[in-house]
């Protein structure tokens, strides 16, 4: 329901589902790769039938069917390069949420899950680069952790983004849902 002002189609709320059903797996303890890939197939379907009550259908393609395809290509690509390119030609990287989203999860398997290669894969596909990186980027680093970031880079993140408290946001939202969850680590 949370995704309704923005996405308010059968697709939009499939795509939004997906991503949230993706890292909402791939927070939880001993969620893997192959995990969170069923997650986010689990979360299009609920999300397009969620739309069917409470968004509008529209016409396009199913995005569970465009994660399926993607993975598929993902699993068959002969080196992560081949699969921005084969997913970038047979599902797309634009700003649609049927390719942004399908393609975003599609590059995050091919690159194993590791966050930084998932966002570089992601930033070379081509067409809406920065949307897929920061989706896959989002799975990839609930999946692996913060620890998966070298610090050097993180370093040189807060350097660039001087006006930005990142890490006091984080802190307030994790506050935020530790009064709500108090079990929540």
């Amino acid at each position: 329901e949370i995704c309704r002002p923005t996405h308010a189609t059968n697709i939009g709320m499939s795509a939004a589902s997906a991503v949230a059903a993706a890292i909402a797996e791939a927070l939880t303890p001993g969620a893997d790769l192959f995990s969170v890939y069923r997650a986010s197939l689990y979360g299009a379907r609920e999300g397009f039938r969620m739309a069917g009550t409470l968004g509008r259908p529209v016409a396009g393609p199913n995005v569970e069917a465009r994660i399926k395809l993607a993975a598929g290509i993902a699993m068959k690509a002969t080196n992560l390069e081949d699969a921005c390119r084969k997913i970038g030609e047979s599902v797309g990287t634009g700003l649609p949420a049927a390719e942004a989203v399908p393609a975003a999860i599609g590059l995050m398997i091919a690159a194993g899950g590791d966050p930084l290669k998932t966002i570089a894969a992601c930033s070379t596909a081509g067409d809406d680069t920065d949307t897929v990186a920061i989706i896959a980027g989002s799975i990839a680093g609930a999946l692996y952790g913060f620890d998966a970031v070298p610090s050097g880079l993180y370093k040189q993140m807060l350097t660039a983004n001087p006006g930005m408290d990142l890490e006091g946001m984080a802190h307030r939202i994790y506050k935020k849902k530790k009064k709500k969850y108090p079990s929540l680590q």
